[in-house]
């Protein structure tokens, strides 16, 4: 793993932080639809289950931050990915290959504003979940 994180930091990144980001906002979806299906008629199952799934959330990402070998914990990958990515935005030299361009860019911005989007959405849920 090493020397895939020195030869190639921005793809190693890549793959390790949406893995785990991947699973747990794909947890997350079925949890949103559990209380969608069964919020309404049976309100105690659908918060029974909603607290289940973000208990087996907390979970993977536990046991995801035990097996990481090059960085301490999740948020520390996450700020090392958004940091390389950053950089190949800013330089090109030969170890890092062409500058980003803007669909690059633009990706970025999109998955930041979405990822504040699904986190008001999921706080909005879970707070109408557990009231």
């Amino acid at each position: 793993l090493s020397m895939l994180f020195r030869e190639t930091p921005l793809f190693f990144l890549a793959v390790r932080a949406h893995f785990l980001t991947s699973l747990l906002s794909f947890t997350g979806m079925l949890s949103i639809r559990m209380w969608a299906e069964y919020g309404v008629g049976t309100p105690v199952f659908a918060r029974s289950m909603i607290l289940l799934m973000f208990s087996g959330m907390l979970y993977m990402t536990s046991l995801y931050n035990n097996t990481l070998v090059n960085f301490s914990n999740f948020s520390h990958l996450w700020s090392a990915y958004i940091r390389t990515l950053l950089g190949r935005v800013m330089n090109r030299n030969p170890t890092t290959g062409n500058k980003a361009g803007v669909l690059t860019v633009s990706a970025f911005v999109i998955a930041v504003y979405a990822t504040f989007e699904i986190l008001r959405v999921g706080v909005f849920y879970l707070r109408g979940a557990l009231a």
